[in-house]
């Protein structure tokens, strides 16, 4: 993430509620156990900028969870990486004429070859996406397209804050649309 300069108090504050949200995931038992085929999803909307992040399990997204030291698993990281690394392919505001501003995909360890691996190892995939709208009081949904192409990823627990409103839901194959309203 880019150091925010020169800024502003309606900025600071959204930052804020965004780290205490994210932090509250990070540290309740419903989201801290690392469950293949479950993702997390957080969505903080503020003044004209939207913070969104995943959390995902590498096994589903690559289908392993060990470093990857051969060449076909090095490239199925890079294709991974690639896709995720395009906002357009993973998520879509319905509204507010939003446009990704930056992205950053963490791979974890996966591409680390000199990991000695426990037999625990558990890594996990962070992704943010970072978006710039001319008017987010009019966003009225995201469509998320993770599912869509990843099955092994079988749902994704949302949870969402704007300046004025909360909510959360899981997602499913059969229902990939967070409703803001």
């Amino acid at each position: 993430m880019k150091p925010i300069i020169n800024t502003s108090i309606p900025t600071i504050i959204f930052t804020v509620i965004f780290s205490i949200v994210t932090s509250v995931i990070a540290h309740s038992d419903e989201y801290s156990t690392h469950n293949h085929g479950k993702a997390e999803l957080t969505i903080a909307i503020e003044q004209n900028e939207i913070a969104v992040n995943f959390r995902i399990p590498a096994e589903s997204l690559l289908g392993f969870e060990h470093s990857a030291k051969t060449k076909r698993d090095i490239a199925k990281v890079s294709t991974m990486k690639n896709y995720l690394s395009q906002p357009k392919n993973i998520i879509r505001f319905d509204g507010g004429d939003c446009k990704s501003i930056d992205t950053m995909v963490d791979r974890g360890n996966v591409l680390n070859k000199s990991l000695k691996e426990p037999v625990s190892l558990h890594i996990e995939i962070l992704i943010n996406y970072q978006f710039s709208c001319r008017n987010t009081e009019e966003i009225i949904s995201a469509s998320v397209m993770l599912i869509d192409n990843y099955s092994l990823i079988k749902n994704i627990h949302v949870l969402w804050v704007t300046s004025n409103k909360q909510g959360s839901s899981i997602l499913r194959s059969s229902d990939t649309e967070i409703n803001f309203q």
